[in-house]
């Protein structure tokens, strides 16, 4: 093992070695849940897989408000959510920010919903209703989920239908504004069907001074289960999602003073138009053939935009809705029956992306600081078609009673074509890349797993959305962004199953890393305008030589007593770019980045969290949790300094739920940040996006 990743599990083992110690055996009702997960393709508990998997549960989105991603993965260890004009991203273990989907861009972090990968976000701001589970893999997935999974996978998973009766309701106000509603119908129909249907609104007021951050939304979703017989079933589902508002807003920098600070103050115009229409229809067939299971999935999604956006000290972009998003996928894949002593896995995969973005117009700050379209408008209407084939497998074979070992392999094809309307041309593009896995697992006892993995990850080069250079009608080509990683993981639930330890370390080198560089010459739009004009800049995609990344992260889910719970996690990364990478900033001088962390990388971020189950008497049960997250500085974009530089910051959330002891219902007040902390999400040329302020709300759940 490196020098480096030795270090790092012994930092993570001294850490946590006296949890194991104070904990105690306690009765069958005070130990920790069963959790079945479906990161691997098919059922599996979560103490047998051999990933480094954190999981969500649906019934802790309901109870605590969540509609958001951020919101979800806050105390999920080694994951950040970063925040920019067009949604919320994952990163994890430091790996993340995706690249302008118009021209084919490709995201770091796998986000799928229901099975279904989505190249777009909108689902980070909805979607959170009648939720399963949210499942978090760190680490590449280049075997089983392919490209654009280098970092990890993202799964939110909604519930399906069941034969039987059942209905929810959820009810919630808060701070800025919020109201907020769900419900959920679920019944049988006969003759092996089954339907649900979920729904969920929200309107929140922004959290800056202009009214922008707001999130008001509307999802419907339906799902109708067909179980055709004892060994074939035939799920279909349509979900639609509508966003609509002021949208995201930056603000300016702030200082703290003795005073305080209006870190939330945007001097952004008003009277922004921020319009996203999803539709998704879906269906998945799953068939046991008796020597194999087959699952086919094929899906359909559209998206269209109508935006009017003025972010200060950027170009301003007003969209007229005319294009949209299309999204096509196909997967197919067999797998050998459950509780075979050889498991295997082999599919393929189809995926097929087109991007006509919408006319975009130049607009300007009229008078009362409002937003108002140019008299002479500039236009553009990029176009851009991505392909991508892949064939994959992987098996697990017994070579004892209490080890196996894994075999895995990944072929990916990938093409894009993108037109460009400001140098009047096209331009294609095509890569190839095969992936592996070796992997062995050992049960040091029945309820512990150690296991050690090399694989390896894979995101397709694209194009550039800016010229070579001013007045060239060529756009750059950069190269796929490869990943090789270590990880060697600890999975356990000790002391009766009361307390559940899972640990991981690893080692990451990246060839070929993906950077998006704005670059001072020519302009957005098609602009002529000479290099180095102020407040013009031109976005590229670079491609940097070595990046490593050692890290880990422990997670402890300790049950005290039946009434207590104590939850605590640990991540620790160190990232560095190893090789001579210069980068352009607008009004900067070129940066050096060798030597540098990689952005939204902290070294440490420590979770503690605490939950208790007390019982009133006369049948009520009284449930406070609070919960803090403590995180090391890390800076969220190029360049590293004082505007885009996060200091060290500490969170604290807490919320108190009454229930009915023998009841279906119950009442919770909750409260995020409650330090009022201004963490910053992202920051661009010059302006920031910021985390929630200190919000509180009451939600009110019931099941029938």
């Amino acid at each position: 093992m490196p020098h480096a990743l030795t270090r790092t599990a012994a930092l993570i083992a001294a850490a946590f070695a006296p949890a194991a110690v104070l904990a105690q055996a306690k009765a069958d009702d005070g130990k920790v849940e069963t959790v079945t997960i479906t990161a691997g393709k098919r059922p599996e508990s979560l103490l047998k897989a051999s990933a480094s998997v954190a999981t969500v549960s649906g019934e802790a989105i309901d109870e605590r408000g969540i509609t958001q991603l951020d919101d979800a993965l806050r105390a999920v260890a080694g994951v950040q959510v970063t925040q920019g004009p067009s949604g919320l991203t994952p990163v994890v273990r430091g790996i993340g920010p995706s690249l302008p989907t118009n021209i084919g861009g490709d995201v770091g972090i796998s986000t799928n919903y229901d099975g279904v990968y989505n190249n777009a976000d909108i689902a980070s701001r909805t979607g959170f209703y009648d939720l399963a589970r949210v499942e978090v893999l760190r680490g590449p997935q280049g075997t089983i989920y392919g490209r654009n999974a280098q970092g990890g996978v993202v799964n939110v998973i909604s519930n399906d239908p069941v034969f039987r009766k059942e209905a929810s309701v959820s009810f919630g106000l808060g701070e800025y504004g919020l109201r907020q509603a769900s419900a959920m119908a679920n019944a049988p129909l006969g003759q092996g069907l089954a339907l649900r249907v979920a729904g969920a609104s929200v309107r929140r007021s922004g959290y800056l001074s202009n009214g922008q951050d707001d999130n008001d939304v509307d999802g419907l979703r339906a799902k109708l289960l067909w179980k055709a017989s004892s060994s074939m079933s035939l799920l279909a589902g349509v979900e639609l999602t509508d966003v609509s508002g002021a949208g995201p807003g930056t603000v300016t920098p702030f200082t703290e003073s003795p005073g305080g600070m209006t870190p939330w103050t945007s001097t952004n115009p008003t009277g922004q138009i921020y319009e996203r229409h999803a539709r998704k229809v879906w269906a998945q067939l799953d068939w046991n053939l008796g020597f194999a299971d087959l699952t086919v999935l094929p899906a359909w999604q559209y998206l269209s935009n109508l935006q009017q956006l003025q972010f200060t000290a950027l170009t301003r972009v007003k969209s007229d809705g005319s294009g949209g998003l299309w999204q096509r996928s196909l997967e197919a894949r067999l797998a050998s029956p459950q509780g075979s002593a050889v498991q295997w896995l082999a599919g393929v995969y189809r995926y097929h992306l087109v991007q006509q973005p919408t006319l975009a117009r130049n607009t300007a700050v009229g008078a009362g600081n409002t937003i108002i379209e140019s008299a002479t408008a500039t236009t553009n209407r990029d176009e851009a078609r991505a392909a991508s084939d892949g064939v994959f497998g992987q098996v697990t074979v017994p070579v004892s009673s209490t080890l196996r070992a894994i075999v895995g392999a990944r072929h990916s094809s990938d093409d894009k074509e993108a037109f460009f309307t400001n140098t009047n041309s096209s331009q294609k593009g095509d890569w190839s890349n095969t992936d592996g896995k070796l992997g062995v697992e050992f049960d040091v006892i029945p309820q512990a797993l150690l296991y050690a993995t090399l694989s390896s990850g894979y995101r397709p080069g694209g194009l550039s959305p800016a010229p070579n250079a001013p007045g060239s009608t060529a756009h750059q080509v950069y190269a796929p962004e490869k990943l090789r990683s270590l990880e060697i993981g600890w999975k356990s639930e000790l002391l009766n199953r009361t307390l559940r330890l899972n640990a991981s370390v690893y080692q990451y080198d990246y060839k070929g890393y993906q950077f998006s560089n704005l670059t001072p010459c020519g302009g957005f739009l098609g602009s002529t305008t000479p290099c180095n004009a102020p407040g013009i800049f031109n976005l590229t995609i670079i491609n940097f030589g070595k990046v490593r990344s050692t890290g880990g992260e422990i997670e402890a889910d300790w049950r005290v007593t039946p009434a207590d719970r104590l939850s605590a996690s640990l991540a620790l990364l160190d990232s560095q770019v190893r090789s001579a990478e210069v980068v352009s900033v607008p009004g900067v001088a070129p940066i050096a980045m060798q030597g540098k962390a990689l952005p939204n990388a902290p070294r440490t971020v420590l979770s503690l969290a605490y939950q208790r189950e007390q019982a009133l008497g006369n049948g009520w049960t009284l449930s406070p949790r609070l919960s803090v997250r403590r995180s090391a500085s890390y800076y969220v974009t190029v360049p590293e300094n004082a505007t885009t530089t996060q200091g060290a910051y500490t969170k604290v959330d807490a919320s108190v739920s009454l229930s009915p002891s023998a009841g279906d219902w119950r009442v919770t007040v909750w409260g995020r940040n409650l330090g009022n902390e201004a963490v910053k999400s992202n920051a661009i040329a010059g302006t920031m996006t910021l985390d929630a302020p200190r919000t509180w709300g009451l939600t009110f759940n019931a099941d029938f």
